[in-house]
C-alpha cells in the first residue's frame, strides 16, 4: 500500500501524482487544496486538472510541468544551480 505525502510543492505533487497513477496499490495521494488553488498556480506554469477528488494525468513531456518563468525572472528568486564540479 502506498500513499504519497505532499508538503513540498507542486512539482513534487504532480512526481507523485505519475507514481500513483502507475503504481497498482495506490490508497490516495495527499493534496493541500490551498496549496493547489493558492500559490502552486504562482509557482508552475500547469496543474493537474482535479475533478470529483481525483487528479487526471498530465499532458506534455517528462512531468508535464515548469517552473513559471516569472518566478525564475524575479530578483526575489533565490536560485542554486548544481553542475557537475559541485558533485
Amino acid at each position: 500500500m502506498m500513499c504519497p505525502h505532499d508538503c513540498t510543492g507542486p512539482v513534487v505533487w504532480i512526481a507523485n501524482l505519475h507514481i500513483s497513477l502507475a503504481y497498482p496499490n495506490v490508497m490516495i495521494l495527499e493534496s493541500v487544496r490551498s496549496f493547489y488553488n493558492g500559490f502552486y498556480k504562482i509557482l508552475v506554469d500547469n496543474l493537474p486538472e482535479v475533478q470529483n477528488g481525483f487528479a487526471l494525468p498530465m499532458k506534455g513531456i517528462g512531468l508535464g510541468v515548469d517552473l513559471n518563468s516569472s518566478l525564475l525572472a524575479s530578483q526575489d528568486t533565490n536560485k542554486k544551480i548544481t553542475t557537475t564540479r559541485d558533485i
